[in-house]
């Protein structure tokens, strides 16, 4: 909303009213911990004042004075009791009895690379994967104009690699997106229902605060970071690449949503984030890039062409002798936590400057450091954006998941069930020369035999069995006791699926 223009009424009634917490004492360390990116040397009670309350900011986790505000106008009852969890948990309540008239809230992009036939998945090798694939597949319409994917070819991007011009590979993949349409769906609700005004901060906040009660364990839903990636991105200079992937890979075909033949039913959630995250870019990265690297047999190169230069890598323990396995001379291990290290941001971007800066001092220019990443597309995103700024002379690879087939040894890598031990996965074994790489490095003589005796075999069409939906939503409503509307839930997942056996059994449970 802009300055200076009055909210309309109903907003008004909801958004200024006197309410438990408007005024509340800040919590120096939780405003500290959760607004750090935007508090630029402003003390946290001065800057809730002055800025924060407007924006929709929580003076501490005991209270969430829109939240509270909400509920009251939609009659919550002695809302000012509650605490924000049950809050929330009434908000959920008045939301998703609106599900699943806004579909799409759990559909995933992988849901859009389903082969219609068994063994109908596109295909690959290491020729295709060197080259672009057609920009024509890769072009999509956000915000009225025409943007596309652009995809380097492998050499190209080595190249780069090699030269003395810095690299930024920051990617926002599409777990990023995924997470980011389920909130959107919930902020159409909020507009559409609750007369919300969308264009307001506080609404998507409140967003953001809601779907995280319904999806808990979503690491970009954390307080401010969706805010923080946002401006980032937004701020980013356009010389250097955002990296983008609305599909999964490499399964399905080469379109935006890839072998998808129309836009799946989040697809409007997408491009609506997409649209206020992107600012007016029309040209964006690969963020499948290295996949493509690893699937062209060319990883062993791209290890080739950093070795001679000081190497900061930022990932989980299970990647601690990233160094001594690809016989990098320097290279600086950071260690971040297995799960949620969004929540812990400024520890960790305070670490990556100091490790910068230790490595900066060290290379000539000649040979500026090079900052790896696995940690997840959107925090490694975070992450590159900001160290940028500090460094420009470096260049910036997220490297993602194409790393795992290096570390399948360790414990955490490989999901409960092993891997699929398809051709297309034994080619890219070959291909890449694993199995000398883990006879030599860690004396396996037989890496496939090793591997499916410790972690088994995966079936690779378990990926690809058609689940419901409309179960899914029924399975959600039942956790916040909607049973009306987990009936209403079953009986479409019925009409897709009359001998669906779950939907058949809840039925039963219902009836």
């Amino acid at each position: 909303m802009n300055a200076g223009m009055r909210p309309p009424r109903f907003l008004r009634s909801v958004f200024t009213r006197s309410a438990k917490g408007i005024d509340a004492p800040v919590d120096d360390a939780f405003y500290n911990k959760n607004y750090a990116y935007d508090l630029r040397g402003i003390a946290p009670s001065k800057h809730y004042r002055k800025y924060g309350r407007e924006r929709g900011f929580l003076p501490s986790q005991d209270v969430d004075p829109d939240a509270q505000a909400l509920l009251g106008g939609l009659g919550g009852g002695a809302e000012a009791d509650l605490s924000p969890a049950e809050i929330y948990e009434k908000l959920c309540r008045h939301i998703l009895v609106h599900f699943p008239e806004y579909d799409g809230f759990f559909w995933t992009f992988l849901d859009t690379q389903a082969p219609p036939v068994a063994g109908a998945r596109r295909s690959y090798d290491e020729d295709q994967m060197r080259r672009r694939e057609r920009l024509a597949e890769m072009s999509f319409t956000l915000g009225g104009r025409t943007c596309q994917i652009d995809q380097p070819s492998t050499d190209e991007f080595l190249s780069s690699l090699s030269s003395s011009t810095p690299v930024f590979h920051g990617r926002l993949p599409h777990g990023f997106w995924d997470a980011l349409s389920r909130t959107f769906t919930i902020r159409r609700i909020l507009a559409d229902q609750f007369s919300q005004d969308p264009a307001d901060e506080k609404t998507l906040r409140l967003a953001i605060r809601i779907t995280r009660a319904i999806a808990p364990h979503t690491p970009v839903l954390f307080e401010n970071v969706i805010s923080e990636t946002f401006d980032i991105a937004n701020k980013l200079p356009t010389d250097l690449e955002i990296a983008l992937a609305f599909k999964s890979f490499p399964d399905g075909g080469p379109g935006i949503f890839g072998s998808a033949a129309e836009l799946p039913p989040r697809a409007p959630f997408v491009f609506e984030a997409a649209a206020e995250c992107l600012g007016e870019r029309r040209v964006f990265g690969d963020a499948m890039l290295l996949k493509r690297v690893v699937m062209a047999g060319e990883f062993n190169a791209f290890i080739d062409t950093i070795r001679g230069r000081p190497v900061l890598l930022i990932a989980n323990e299970g990647l601690a002798d990233f160094g001594r396995r690809f016989d990098i001379p320097n290279c600086l291990f950071i260690e971040i936590p297995p799960f949620d290290s969004q929540e812990f941001r400024q520890q960790i971007l305070q670490r990556c400057r100091e490790g910068l800066r230790h490595l900066s001092d060290q290379s000539s220019r000649q040979t500026p450091p090079i900052v790896l990443t696995r940690c997840g597309g959107s925090f490694s995103f975070w992450l590159f954006g900001q160290l940028h700024a500090e460094f420009p002379s470096a260049s910036y690879v997220d490297i993602g998941q194409a790393i795992n087939l290096w570390f399948l040894d360790k414990e955490g890598i490989v999901l409960p069930g092993g891997l699929p031990w398809t051709a297309g996965l034994e080619k890219q074994l070959a291909l890449n020369k694993l199995q000398e790489f883990y006879r030599e490095k860690l004396r396996i003589d037989d890496f496939k035999s090793f591997h499916i005796e410790r972690h088994g075999v995966a079936d690779p069409q378990t990926r690809w069995r058609s689940g419901s939906r409309f179960m899914d939503y029924a399975r959600l409503l039942s956790r916040f006791g909607l049973m009306e509307n987990v009936r209403v839930c079953v009986e479409r997942a019925l009409e897709e699926r009359p001998d669906d056996p779950a939907a058949l059994q809840m039925l039963s449970r219902l009836s």
